[in-house]
């Protein structure tokens, strides 16, 4: 039996955000460790292209691209490289929490990119998920009480979301949606090692890591919120758009919560349940717009 491809697309949209939801989780270790972003960002840009390479080759996909595409993925290297070295450096001036509750500005960036530019529709359908995925990320953030937050931290999260929406929209309206999602992600990330590079100097001030826990942290780094969330984002937008698929972002700080509360034990309170459940609702009036 075939698939439904919004089937396809609600799914990997929920991958793609629990996936890149994780980050936290790796960075934040490698932080308190001394590691600085750029390093290690470079680590999971190197080993998530490795692995995407070696998907490929399974695959039996080929490396070959046309000038456009070229052109493109330089382009989606800068609007990635960007968005995790200023989301990654985030973490030193903003709590965990703060910034995923703040990079969730990106739908409505995502959305109001399509109206302008590619004359998408805003409905009433869509107008009622991003209020109620707002409403309920705001929840989660209130109910886990203050953080420290800085001007500083707040530009860099705001340059993370812009530049992470432009990538989205760039997947569907750009010759590179012609492109398999692995060989976009494979790309995409090899594009953005430059724009790494320039931050260490060339690799001069590449950091070595001091341990195999290190190791770990930037392995789950590749694998999870970066090879898992990249191409899974590509498959959801290619399946129901770019505004449907950054609406299942909601799902990000959800999973920062639950990882708190299973992980590091962290309280979780009854305002955050009613934010979760705002957040389900969002995702919930998505797809029945989609299907309608």
């Amino acid at each position: 039996m075939k698939i439904n491809n919004k089937f396809i697309g609600f799914t990997a949209a929920a991958l793609a955000a629990s996936a890149y939801g994780t980050s936290p989780l790796f960075a934040i270790p490698l932080l308190g460790r001394n590691i600085t972003p750029p390093t290690m960002l470079f680590y999971r840009f190197v080993i998530g292209a490795l692995l995407l390479a070696v998907i490929m080759m399974i695959k039996k996909q080929n490396f070959k691209l046309n000038g456009s595409q070229a052109l493109w993925l330089g382009v989606q290297g800068v609007f990635i490289g960007t968005s995790a070295l200023t989301m990654f450096s985030s973490f030193q001036y903003l709590d965990g929490g703060i910034v995923a509750t703040l990079l969730f500005v990106y739908p409505v960036m995502t959305a109001l990119l399509m109206f302008a530019f590619f004359h998408e529709k805003l409905t009433f359908t869509t107008i009622c998920g991003l209020a109620t995925a707002i409403a309920g990320v705001i929840m989660l953030k209130q109910g886990g009480g203050d953080g420290r937050i800085t001007a500083w931290g707040l530009i860099l999260t705001m340059i993370s979301a812009l530049t992470y929406a432009l990538y989205i929209v760039a997947i569907k309206q750009t010759p590179l949606r012609e492109l398999p999602a692995e060989k976009l992600t494979f790309y995409s990330l090899l594009t953005g090692l430059p724009l790494l590079l320039a931050f260490l100097h060339g690799g001069a001030d590449i950091q070595q890591l001091p341990d195999m826990f290190s190791w770990g942290c930037v392995a789950g780094l590749a694998l999870l919120p970066c090879v898992l969330s990249f191409v899974m984002t590509a498959l959801a937008v290619k399946h129901i758009g770019p505004t449907a698929t950054s609406i299942f972002g909601a799902l990000e700080p959800v999973t920062a919560i639950i990882i708190g509360c299973t992980v590091f034990g962290e309280r979780f309170s009854a305002f955050q349940s009613l934010g979760i459940l705002f957040v389900i609702g969002s995702v919930m009036i998505i797809i029945a717009g989609q299907k309608s």
